[in-house]
C-alpha cells in the first residue's frame, strides 16, 4: 500500500471537488452552485489572476484548488496548483469581506521549485488575514516540503520546512497538512524518505510566527518496522496544544494508524490509534483525519480493512487520553458491497464530544456518502448524506459519490463537501448542510400581550406574531406560555398560511401562569398565528430553528388519541396505554403535545417506544383535576407506536406534531 500515493490523491481528488474545479476551469465559492439540501450561498465564480499557459506538450491550461479555511464569515483563503509554460506552480487566493481577491503566485515559491512540479495542499487561517499553507516543491533532486504564513493579509515568501531537507536524504518529502490555533501560532505534518528508502513522518511548529525545526514524530520509528510511515493530519485547539494522526507499517507489513499529541509545544511519543489493530484483521489501516476542540478533546477518522473489505472508525480524545477505536456505527449495514477503493473521509469537531464525521461507502447502486454525528461524546448511527443518493444517478458507468470534507462552526451547524455522478456520468459537486439539525438562538421574547398595559386576548381570536422573516416556512421552537385567564380553556400555535388544527398546543386554567414548549411551523411571511379559546394574555419566546425539513418535517396536526372520546374512562393509575401514531412514524422520532385533564390525583405520565423499556423519568406532571400538556419528543416503536404509562388515574391527549428524520 503505497501510503503517499493514497494521501496525494485524496487531496487533489476530494478537496479540489470543493472548490469545483475541473482541468482549464475553476470555479471557488463559499458554497458551490450545487447544492444539496439547506445550504445557501452565492453563485460560482472563476479563479483570476493567474496567466495559466499550457505546460509544453499539453493542449490546455490547468488549475486545481486543494483546500479553503475560513477564519470568520467572508474571511477566506484558498490555495492550489496551476500550469505555467514550465510546468506546475502553487497559488493562493484571500477572500476579504466577502469579495475574492486575485489569487496569486505563492510568493517565493517559484525559485525554489526548480524542478517545476508543485503542490499548494493545505491552508489553515487563524484569523482574517492571519493564515498558513503548505505542500510540496521539486527542487533539483527531489522532492521538498514548503510553509509559507500570511500576516496582515500579506503573504510571505515560502520557506523550506525548516530541518526538512536534512531529514529528507532520500528526496522525496510532502508537508501534507498544516493547522493554525492563532495568528503565527501553528503546526504541520508530513513525510519525508531517509536514505534507505525508508519513508517517516514528522511534525514542525510555528511559534511566535517563526517555524521551529521539523522532527521525526516521537516513537514513530520503533512502531514503523515496515519502513513505511506519514504523518497525514494535525489539528491545533490552542498554541502548542495539537494531536496529528497517521500511517506505519508494522512487522507483518500491515497498515495500521497512529496518533500522537503536543502539550505545553512538545510532541509526546506515538502511539497505535488503540483497538484499531484488532479491527483491521485485513492489515490495511489509514487514520485519516483528526480534529481538537479544546486542548486534549480531539476526535479523528478513518478506515480499516476486515474479512468483508474497508469500513470507518472513529475514535476519540478526553483528558489527553485516547479512547478505543470503534467501527463507525450502523456504518457496515450501507456498506454491502466491497469497495475497491477505501473511503478517506473527515472529522470536525465544534466542542468537545460535538462532532461529525463523513466518508464513503458502497451499496448496489455505487459509491455514496454517509454523514455520523457525536453528541454528548457518543457516537450515532451513520446516515447516508441527505439528499445526495437522488443526485447520484450515474450512467451505464456507475455512479460514484464521496463525502470528502466536512465543517462545523458550532454543534449542529455542519456543512460537507463532495462529488457525485450525474446522469451523463460527469462529476459534480455538491455542499450540504449534514445535519440540518436544531440550531438554538439567543432566547428572543417576540411577543407579550402585557407589555404597554396590553389587554388579555378575547375568547375565540387568533393573534398573529412576527418571529422573523429569517425563520420564513422553517420549523422553530419556542415557549408558549398564557397568563391570568379569565377561564379553562386552551391554546393552539401554528403557522398563519395553515388552517388552524383541530389539536391544543397549551392547556390553561383560570389565574394559572403555564407554559409549553412547541415545535411550530413558521409562515412563508415569517408569522405564527396563536389561537385561544378563553380571554388570557400570552408570552411567546424563540429558542431554537430547524433550518431544513431533512432534520424535522412538521406534519398536519393529528390527533391520535383522546380517552374521553365516545364516553371513555379514565386510565387506571398504574396502566399503560399503547397508542398508534402510524406506520409512518416507526423506528423514528416524534414531536407530539401529551396532555391529561381531569386526574384524580397528583401524579404523572411517562411517554416511551413501546418496544422499549420503560424510564424511570416523567413526561409530564399533573395535580388533581388539572388540564395540563407538555411538548414531549419520543422514539417510535418498530411498529409505529407509542406507550403512555400514567402514575395516577387521569385521561390522556396525544396529539402528533412533526417527525425527525432518521
Amino acid at each position: 500500500m503505497d501510503f503517499s500515493v493514497r494521501a496525494r490523491r485524496s487531496h487533489r481528488t476530494s478537496l479540489g471537488v470543493v472548490l469545483g474545479v475541473a482541468v482549464a476551469t475553476v470555479v471557488l465559492t463559499s458554497t458551490p452552485s450545487a447544492v444539496v439540501a439547506g445550504g445557501v450561498g452565492g453563485d460560482a465564480i472563476p479563479i483570476t489572476g493567474l496567466d495559466l499557459i499550457p505546460i509544453t506538450g499539453s493542449e490546455t491550461p490547468s488549475i486545481s484548488g486543494a483546500e479553503m479555511s475560513c477564519a470568520a464569515p467572508g474571511e477566506c483563503a484558498a490555495s492550489g496548483y496551476y500550469t505555467d509554460a514550465d510546468g506546475y506552480q502553487g497559488f493562493v487566493v484571500t477572500q476579504t469581506g466577502g469579495v475574492w481577491g486575485d489569487a496569486e503566485p505563492v510568493p517565493g515559491l517559484k525559485a525554489l521549485n526548480v524542478g517545476n512540479n508543485v503542490g499548494a495542499l493545505s491552508v489553515s487561517c487563524a484569523a482574517p488575514g492571519e493564515c498558513a499553507a503548505s505542500g510540496f516543491y521539486k527542487d533539483a533532486v527531489g522532492a521538498q516540503g514548503f510553509v509559507v504564513t500570511q500576516t496582515g493579509g500579506v503573504w510571505g515568501d515560502a520557506e523550506p520546512a525548516p530541518g526538512l531537507t536534512a531529514l529528507n536524504v532520500g528526496n522525496n518529502a510532502w508537508t501534507e497538512e498544516v493547522s493554525c490555533a492563532a495568528p503565527g501560532e501553528c503546526a504541520a505534518s508530513g513525510f519525508y524518505k531517509e536514505d534507505n528508502d525508508k519513508v517517516q513522518g514528522f511534525v514542525v511548529t510555528q511559534t511566535d510566527r517563526v517555524w521551529g525545526v521539523a522532527q521525526l514524530v516521537p516513537g514513530l520509528k520503533a512502531l514503523n518496522v515496515g519502513d513505511e510511515a506519514y504523518a497525514g493530519s494535525v489539528s491545533c485547539a490552542a498554541p502548542g496544544e495539537c494531536s496529528a494522526t497517521g500511517t506505519y507499517k508494522d512487522g507483518n507489513d500491515g497498515a495500521q494508524g497512529f496518533v500522537v499529541t503536543q502539550t505545553g509545544g512538545v510532541w509526546g511519543v506515538a502511539e497505535p490509534v488503540p483497538g484499531l489493530e484488532d479491527l483491521n484483521v485485513g492489515d490495511e489501516a489509514y487514520a485519516g483525519q483528526v480534529s481538537c476542540a479544546a486542548p486534549g478533546e480531539c476526535s479523528a477518522s478513518g478506515f480499516y480493512k476486515d474479512a468483508d473489505g474497508y469500513q470507518g472508525y472513529v475514535v476519540t480524545q478526553t483528558d489527553r487520553v485516547w479512547g478505543v477505536a470503534k467501527p463507525v456505527p450502523g456504518l457496515k449495514a450501507l456498506n454491502v458491497v466491497e469497495q475497491i477503493y477505501p473511503s478517506f473521509g473527515s472529522v470536525s469537531c465544534a466542542a468537545p464530544g460535538e462532532c461529525v464525521a463523513t466518508g464513503t461507502y458502497k451499496d448496489a447502486d455505487g459509491y455514496q456518502g454517509y454523514v455520523v454525528t457525536q453528541t454528548g461524546g457518543l457516537w450515532g448511527v451513520a446516515k447516508p448524506v441527505p439528499g445526495l443518493k437522488a443526485l447520484n444517478v450515474g450512467n451505464d458507468v456507475g455512479a460514484n459519490a464521496f463525502a470528502g470534507s466536512v465543517s462545523c462552526a458550532a454543534p449542529g451547524a455542519c456543512y460537507a463537501t463532495g462529488s457525485y455522478t450525474d446522469a451523463d456520468g460527469h462529476q459534480q459537486g455538491f455542499v450540504v448542510d449534514v445535519l440540518s439539525g436544531y440550531r438554538p438562538v439567543a432566547p428572543t421574547r417576540v411577543v407579550d400581550t402585557r407589555d404597554n398595559g396590553g389587554a388579555r386576548r378575547a375568547a375565540g381570536s387568533t393573534l398573529t406574531v412576527s418571529v422573523g422573516a429569517q425563520y420564513a416556512s422553517q420549523s422553530i421552537s419556542v415557549n408558549l406560555a398564557a397568563t391570568d385567564a379569565v377561564a379553562t380553556g386552551f391554546a393552539t400555535l401554528f403557522a398563519c398560511d395553515q388552517d388552524r388544527p383541530g389539536t391544543a398546543s397549551l392547556n390553561f386554567q383560570a389565574g394559572e401562569d403555564i407554559s409549553n414548549g412547541v415545535i411550530t411551523k413558521v409562515s412563508a411571511e415569517g408569522t405564527v398565528c396563536v389561537y385561544v379559546h378563553q380571554s388570557t394574555h400570552l408570552v411567546l419566546d424563540v429558542f431554537g430553528v430547524f433550518p431544513s425539513e431533512s432534520a424535522f418535517a412538521p406534519v398536519a396536526p393529528t390527533r391520535a388519541v383522546d380517552t374521553r372520546d365516545n364516553g371513555g374512562a379514565r386510565r387506571a393509575a398504574g396502566s399503560t396505554l399503547t397508542v398508534s401514531v402510524g406506520a409512518q412514524y416507526a423506528s423514528q422520532s416524534i414531536s407530539v403535545n401529551l396532555a391529561a385533564t381531569d386526574a384524580v390525583a397528583t401524579g404523572f405520565a411517562t411517554l416511551f417506544a413501546c418496544d422499549q423499556d420503560r424510564p424511570g423519568t416523567a413526561s409530564l406532571n399533573f395535580q388533581a383535576g388539572e388540564d395540563i400538556s407538555n411538548g414531549v419528543i419520543t422514539k417510535v416503536s418498530a411498529e409505529g407506536t407509542v406507550c403512555v404509562y400514567v402514575h395516577q388515574s387521569t385521561h390522556l391527549v396525544v396529539d402528533v406534531f412533526g417527525v425527525f428524520a432518521d
